[in-house]
């Protein structure tokens, strides 16, 4: 099974899980103290990326100023898809995903076996929020291919690649919202998040 492969069942793992998830929200929200993925929450991130790029006095003021102007588009069609249990931060780095090799009559079988872990930000919201961590960093064919992945699992709720590119975008804006200008991410985990979420915004024309 190729890389992309094991990432795909990363993804038909995650469909199962919002599909067991779903039904029996509210209790799991109120049993476990789950964060509220609702308006406040999205908003916050936007003010904070607000805040931090006029104290990073780089230039980009004016683009996430642009961006905080259409960020209630974005809110609006959070918050009318279906809501699950999250993650809440389903990065690659989070996920451990192996294939498991077995032997059968017919000859070898490969089965993936997935783990994420650090489930600190665990929440309520719309499931393709972890979707949409799960497949930052892929190629356009790449990430298509895990989405339908996702997709196809039963009990998935039908989603177009708009819905998923509105839970990009605000997984975007979080990033630029997260740390205070003083930190800097390790060499191996910088992005330009404000560059994907400018990109994002026009292709969703906002």
């Amino acid at each position: 099974m190729g890389a992309r492969g094991l990432w795909e069942e990363a993804a038909r793992w995650l469909a199962g899980f919002h599909a067991a998830m779903a039904p029996d929200l509210d209790r799991h929200q109120r049993e476990s103290r789950l964060i509220d993925h609702d308006a406040a929450f999205y908003c916050r991130w936007i003010e904070r990326a607000s805040k931090f790029t006029a104290e990073r006095n780089d230039g980009s003021v004016a683009q996430v100023a642009w961006l905080r102007e259409r960020h209630d588009q974005v809110v609006e069609a959070l918050l009318v898809q279906p809501r699950t249990v999250l993650h809440g931060e389903l990065y690659a780095s989070n996920v451990l995903v192996a294939s498991d090799l077995r032997h059968s009559p017919v000859g070898q079988e490969s089965e993936a076996r997935v783990a994420p872990v650090d489930w600190e930000l665990a929440a309520a919201g719309p499931g393709l929020t972890d979707l949409a961590a799960l497949v930052g960093g892929w190629p356009q064919e790449d990430r298509a291919a895990i989405a339908a992945a996702y997709a196809g699992e039963p009990g998935t709720p039908p989603f177009t690649p708009r819905d998923l590119d509105f839970a990009r975008l605000q997984v975007a804006i979080q990033w630029l919202g997260w740390a205070p200008p003083s930190w800097e991410p390790p060499e191996g985990q910088r992005h330009d998040w404000l560059a994907e979420a400018l990109e994002l915004a026009e292709e969703l024309e906002l």
